[in-house]
């Protein structure tokens, strides 16, 4: 190979890895003014050990998310697992921390709603 190829090789912008699962779509690149706010749950290990799983139930069961106002999906991690369970409101892009209990998932879809207005 040449140093002219090396070179170029080493100054090529990089790909960025593709991921095979497909499931999680609410990305804040991906936002656009007519889709629902997005809240994605944490569901690492110690966030589940937290409760992240029960979390995720109470957003994805609640009215706003049966009727469409919002989506809830799962997601790998948010680097504050220390603090979780961790729900990040989407396109806001704030990830608030310690929702366990049904006053805190309330709080978080008020957030997106009110967000979204």
């Amino acid at each position: 190979m040449s140093l002219i190829t090396t070179a170029a090789l080493a100054l090529a912008p990089r790909r960025a890895p593709v991921h095979k699962r497909s499931r999680h779509r609410c990305r804040a690149t991906e936002y656009y003014d007519d889709s629902p706010p997005c809240l994605l749950v944490c569901s690492s290990k110690e966030c589940k050990r937290k409760g992240a799983l029960k979390t995720y139930e109470m957003l994805s069961q609640s009215d706003q998310a049966s009727c469409g106002m919002i989506k809830v999906t799962g997601v790998r991690c948010f680097s504050e697992c220390a603090d979780g369970p961790n729900v990040k409101v989407n396109p806001e892009g704030v990830v608030l921390n310690g929702i366990k209990t049904a006053e805190d998932v309330e709080a978080v879809i008020q957030r997106a709603l009110d967000f979204q207005d």
